[in-house]
């Protein structure tokens, strides 16, 4: 009699820890999932709020990753449903257009779009081509290559709005109008004295009133 009641006893108490944990465990994965949902929906307001800030949809591929949380992501489908349709949905790319490029491109460049152009950088400087036809547009020339992609933006400037901010192994930072392919403005490295070479894709953002461009340098400093 007492090893039934032991056993009813121990079955309840085990029952309750198996409730217990269950609980525990559910309250858990709420928090995960709500914690996910906040990141997630933040990450995209973000994302599209920098987008709007410049001009430009969420769709719009204007810097090396795509945007600043260089999530390498867009809302553009490739292929798009019309070519989808057309091809019976192979799931094969379909070029519009191909552009033979004389100078070295480095394996690291990634072509940025805006303006209806599509940026590239070079051993030669920076071209720009037509986004439809991939007609030349213009050609910013350099003696040393480019260091990385440049990165499209929109300005509130009055005098070209449309700029493109690219990095060069000429120790400097190039700023270009993004519609003629002139040169604005350049800025050189030199926090040691010496400087170094941009090898990498430059940040930038609009923070209040001001343009802000950051960017990382093979001296070791990073530059604003």
């Amino acid at each position: 009699m007492y090893t039934k009641v032991g056993q009813v006893f121990m079955s309840i108490k085990f029952l309750r820890s198996y409730l217990k944990l269950s609980v525990l465990l559910f309250g858990l994965f709420v928090c995960a999932y709500s914690l996910y949902t906040f990141l997630t929906a933040r990450l995209a307001d973000n994302t599209l709020g920098v987008a709007k800030a410049v001009g430009l949809t969420e769709d719009a591929w204007v810097m090396a990753g795509a945007n600043p949380q260089r999530t390498s992501w867009v809302a553009d489908q490739v292929p798009t449903e019309a070519q989808l349709s057309s091809n019976g949905r192979d799931g094969k790319l379909y070029p519009l257009w191909y552009k033979p490029i004389g100078p070295y491109i480095p394996n690291k460049v990634q072509v940025v779009v805006g303006n209806n152009m599509v940026f590239l950088s070079t051993a030669r400087g920076l071209y720009a081509f037509d986004a439809d036809t991939g007609a030349d547009k213009w050609v910013y020339a350099t003696e040393l290559p480019l260091g990385h992609s440049p990165t499209y933006h929109v300005t509130n400037f009055s005098a070209a709005p449309k700029r493109l901010y690219v990095g060069g192994l000429d120790h400097k930072i190039h700023a270009v109008n993004a519609d003629t392919g002139e040169g604005i403005w350049t800025y050189e490295a030199k926090a040691d004295g010496i400087g170094g070479g941009f090898e990498t894709n430059p940040l930038v953002l609009d923070i209040g009133s001001s343009v802000y461009i950051f960017a990382g340098n093979r001296d070791g400093y990073m530059y604003a």
